[in-house]
């Protein structure tokens, strides 16, 4: 039969493994945030850069149709 402290260690032992797996939910989730804010970033500014071009596309386009 296990004895008291084995017991005790045991639900020590789940309780950090249960602590590491959501420590890991919650990196992931930082993981993808960061994520998402790169892209937007990057979406945002590139889009800035050619704005000008598109909109000088289509008013050239606009110009030259009957």
């Amino acid at each position: 039969m296990e004895d008291a402290a084995e017991q005790k260690g045991r639900g020590l032992m789940k309780t950090l493994l249960r602590r590491a797996v959501e420590c890991e939910r919650g990196q992931d989730l930082i993981e993808y945030s960061l994520l998402i804010g790169i892209i937007t970033v990057a979406s945002m500014l590139a889009m800035a850069a050619i704005g000008g071009k598109i909109t000088q596309y289509f008013a050239n386009l606009n110009v030259a149709m009957p």
